[in-house]
């Protein structure tokens, strides 16, 4: 448990965590580029390696004594909490939404339906949700970072700026994933006709996103007429 090859390892994992924290938020608001997906498929194959290694490979104090049996490595960690989450976490959920061949098409007949809007790639983006699970363990690998920055004798106060920084910009990052997915949620049922974008008192403005925050950033001067493009709307609701 205490070698620098596990401790390598497990900083790895807590990267991966860490992408996780951002990116599922991020794609449950935003559109994003589908090469993305080949970073995700990286990131489980991580993961997946990871609780292989749990489950036979990586020697663990059971009892008080330091166990590197296969076997009893396996009972072990299938029967820990961390164990079931860790599976649950890397089962590909998402890739239930590559079947729907068959996906609803949006069009007027179901216009007031945000979720088919947003189509295959929300799909995909709530099935991602389940990996969120493994971050419940992100203490245990937050724990191999400290420690790998005491072995390569870096700042620690340094270390606790940059992590104290990281954290509020991820909370920030979350609450506006949130904010950006509020806007798109009511996008159908704001939008009455295209009279609205005619009106005077809305001359330009996209009519989806009346009555919603981003109607208020562009009255203010701080969006274009249109709303912007997604990271723009993106970067207004971080601010």
């Amino acid at each position: 448990p205490q070698s620098t090859e596990r401790l390598v390892w497990d900083v790895v994992v807590y990267v991966t965590l860490l992408y996780y924290l951002i990116a599922i938020p991020l794609r449950l608001a935003l559109p994003v580029p589908s090469q993305v997906y080949v970073v995700d498929f990286a990131c489980d194959l991580v993961n997946l390696a990871d609780v292989y290694a749990h489950a036979r490979v990586f020697a663990t104090y059971i009892g008080g004594e330091l166990t590197a049996t296969p076997a009893v490595l396996t009972r072990h960690y299938f029967s820990t909490t961390g164990g079931v989450l860790d599976t649950l976490a890397v089962l590909p959920f998402d890739v239930l939404a590559l079947t729907f061949s068959a996906y609803p098409a949006y069009d007027d007949t179901n216009r007031h339906s945000s979720f088919l809007r947003l189509g295959l790639p929300m799909l995909r983006a709530l099935l991602r949700i389940p990996k969120l699970c493994k971050v419940v363990t992100l203490s245990r690998y937050s724990a191999q970072v400290d420690r790998c920055v005491a072995y390569w004798k870096l700042s620690y106060t340094a270390y606790q700026v940059v992590l104290l920084t990281a954290s509020i910009l991820l909370v920030g990052h979350w609450i506006a994933c949130g904010w950006y997915l509020l806007a798109e949620v009511e996008f159908n049922h704001r939008c009455a006709s295209v009279a609205d974008v005619l009106s005077p008192r809305r001359p330009v403005i996209d009519c989806h996103y009346i009555g919603t925050w981003v109607e208020q950033q562009w009255t203010m001067n701080k969006l274009p007429a249109d709303g912007g493009s997604p990271w723009k709307r993106y970067l207004r609701a971080l601010n």
